[in-house]
């Protein structure tokens, strides 16, 4: 076989490829859980039927699968006075705000994604997080994917949205952001806006 037409090494590199923005962990502190744009969380992305929260980090997976549900009393004239949202096994969001009232933001805008934010990701050792993303051993991690990481970092802190309410004054060193808005039509909206570690 030619070296162009080799087999790939590591065939999770290029499962996860296009899905930064789409999916991505939220490993904090000693804690790692895979995370979508939709809210699905707890479930491993790139594994079928495999469960997507580590503890502690690089050892076993503890939760197969989870969801936020959140519940409130709305006065908006509708006769359903309570009401719920969220995901248990079935997801319950899709990607994007509520801009106004029956208004959705459009879930395949580009900047309706997961952002990942670290201040120090120009200096960081980042072989950790590239094995997690990647799902490959953290001997098997090479520079081009720690590049790949770094550079994803870079964007996300570039493209972070403010403007749309993201936070911007942080005294942590991660933040993850991911807008979700209820699946039925409702005026709910979620960020996963305030998940960070200590520095």
């Amino acid at each position: 076989m030619s070296p162009s037409h080799a087999a790939p090494s590591h065939p999770a590199k290029l499962a996860q490829e296009p899905a930064f923005g789409e999916r991505s962990l939220i490993n904090i502190n000693n804690i790692s859980t895979w995370i979508r744009r939709d809210g699905w969380s707890a479930r491993h992305p790139l594994r079928v039927n495999f469960s997507g929260t580590t503890f502690p980090r690089s050892t076993s997976q503890v939760v197969y699968q989870d969801g936020l549900v959140w519940g409130g009393r709305v006065r908006d004239g509708d006769p359903q006075v309570v009401r719920v949202g969220g995901q248990t096994f079935e997801i319950g969001t899709v990607p994007g705000r509520i801009l106004a009232r029956g208004v959705a933001e459009d879930p395949d805008d580009p900047s309706v994604r997961i952002y990942r934010v670290r201040r120090d990701y120009q200096s960081a050792d980042l072989r950790l997080d590239a094995a997690e993303l990647l799902d490959i051993g953290l001997s098997e991690v090479d520079d081009t994917d720690v590049d790949r990481v770094r550079a994803q970092y870079e964007r996300d802190w570039r493209d972070w949205p403010w403007h749309k309410g993201a936070l911007t004054h942080v005294a942590t060193e991660v933040v993850r952001v991911a807008c979700c808005r209820c699946r039925q039509g409702g005026g709910n909206s979620l960020g996963y806006e305030s998940l960070a570690r200590s520095g």
